[in-house]
């Protein structure tokens, strides 16, 4: 459920955007492509923990790092989400800011569509 309100808010965010500014689907394939594969999903966050810890508070911006790396943690035994208190309050903030914020923008621009398409 945490994901789908995330995947909600960016769908009707972009969906809206897309319709007055065309190039936001071809900038969307990039910044998905680029925040693939930054998440931890193939790499262990340890390999840059220590030698780049600016890069990894970096790469903790990414709301999907949290989800992933708190399935990780319990599958392998190190931890459980309600361990990482932080991490979980800025992945809702950001979650419910951005439904909110993309279902607004979405029901604002709605009436518009026709008259651009």
């Amino acid at each position: 459920i945490c994901i789908t309100f995330l995947t909600l808010g960016v769908g009707y965010l972009t969906a809206a955007l897309t319709v007055f500014v065309r190039d936001v689907k071809h900038l969307l394939n990039i910044l998905l492509q680029v925040l693939m594969w930054v998440t931890p999903i193939m790499w262990p966050v340890s390999m840059i923990a220590v030698d780049y810890p600016w890069l990894l508070r970096l790469l903790k911006l990414n709301p999907v790092f949290y989800i992933v790396q708190c399935y990780k943690d319990a599958m392998f035994s190190a931890g459980w989400f309600w361990q990482h208190p932080l991490w979980s309050l800025y992945f809702w903030g950001l979650t419910i800011f951005l439904f909110i914020f993309g279902t607004h923008t979405f029901q604002k621009m709605r009436c518009h569509f026709a008259d651009v398409l």
